[in-house]
């Protein structure tokens, strides 16, 4: 697991972060967590685009992307970006949303996280899990979302969501390029969407 997330560095040398795809600790594949970006913003709250969580694992999250955040449990830092971005935030105890609001930070410093979903690693995650068996650890886990929401203000939000947007639509087209000058797209009719 160790290569392969120093090889997604080696394959995105301008990233700073990278992380795996988490699946949930049962006899069968199920995913837990792939990647998220900014879906929502507004003066109340900043919602994510996780998707997917508890699907079968049938390879739809198989890929290799910049994205805004990756899953704390298993994620790589360099350590000039560590220290650039700071430590963790003791207010999100018990963990519970500190992986995404440190990766929100390092993005509001210009950080690039990648994901890459051809590492996958079983998270055996309690803190999570256990707000659907509890009141007061889901109230933990509201508050924390409640408590990142809050702790920056709109514009500075509104203004990642747009920079990590075209991030993503360079590196689409960016992949486009490359199977265009390989010749696999011949013959593959234009996406009538405006990504490109």
């Amino acid at each position: 697991w160790l290569i392969q997330l120093l090889g997604t560095f080696e394959a995105f040398p301008q990233a700073s972060i990278v992380g795996a795809k988490i699946l949930d600790p049962l006899p069968y594949k199920q995913l837990q967590f792939g990647d998220t970006n900014l879906g929502y913003v507004d003066e109340q709250q900043i919602r994510l685009t996780a998707k997917h969580t508890s699907e079968m694992d049938l390879g739809q999250l198989d890929y290799i992307r910049p994205c805004l955040n990756v899953m704390g449990c298993c994620h790589l830092f360099k350590n000039e970006a560590l220290y650039d971005i700071g430590e963790f935030d003791v207010r999100f105890s018990p963990s519970q949303v500190d992986d995404i609001e440190h990766n929100l930070r390092g993005g509001l410093k210009g950080h690039q996280v990648v994901y890459n979903g051809f590492l996958e690693v079983v998270h055996h995650q309690k803190t999570g899990k256990q707000s659907i068996l509890s009141r007061a650890a889901k109230g933990n886990v509201d508050g924390n979302v409640i408590k990142m929401s809050s702790k920056y203000e709109t514009a500075q939000a509104k203004q990642l969501k747009l920079q990590k947007e075209e991030e993503s639509r360079q590196f689409l087209r960016q992949c486009r390029r490359s199977l265009q000058d390989a010749g696999l797209l011949n013959g593959v009719p234009e996406v009538p969407y405006d990504i490109f």
